[in-house]
């Protein structure tokens, strides 16, 4: 474990950490590029559509002053006709990763779109990036659907404790 502060971020900070922001998101996805984006430019336009979104599911982990990790999430998003609480990304520094940052960033998304009232919590992710469905699984989270070369997962029931503890 290391020692990290995550925070949403302002608009202005957001537009000054954007290509530190880029960066990262690129380092994180090196060896799965079919599942990300690869030019600058459409990172940049992904990241805005991600803050945008829902700026206050948008948080960033920091150590000291260095992004280690960032995830967002949106807590108004309708999939199957059904209001959800969705992750859209979960990026992080892959030289820490395996010290608690994923673990830390997804349990600030999940409190946070348990806050709002979801029962339902999703996401996609690649069906070919096993490091990550294992992570995720570690989480509680099950594979719902499967769409081409993207898996559905969804939160089985979270325990209230594991809300208190994040």
């Amino acid at each position: 474990m290391i020692k990290i502060n995550i925070r949403n971020i302002s608009p202005e900070e957001f537009k000054e950490l954007r290509k530190e922001l880029i960066d990262i998101y690129k380092a994180s996805y090196h060896g799965l590029e079919e599942y990300s984006y690869t030019k600058n430019s459409l990172i940049k336009n992904y990241l805005n559509w991600l803050y945008r979104g829902d700026p206050a599911g948008f948080f960033v982990a920091f150590e000291n002053k260095r992004i280690v990790g960032f995830a967002s999430a949106r807590k108004h998003w309708f999939w199957a006709g059904k209001l959800w609480g969705e992750i859209h990304e979960i990026v992080v520094d892959p030289g820490i990763r395996r010290k608690g940052v994923g673990t830390s960033l997804m349990k600030k998304v999940i409190k946070y779109l348990k806050a709002q009232r979801h029962e339902r919590i999703g996401f996609w992710v690649g069906t070919d990036n096993t490091a990550a469905k294992k992570f995720y699984e570690n989480l509680d989270f099950v594979p719902e659907a499967t769409s081409g070369k993207w898996e559905r997962w969804v939160l089985t029931p979270l325990k209230k404790k594991d809300i208190e503890s994040s």
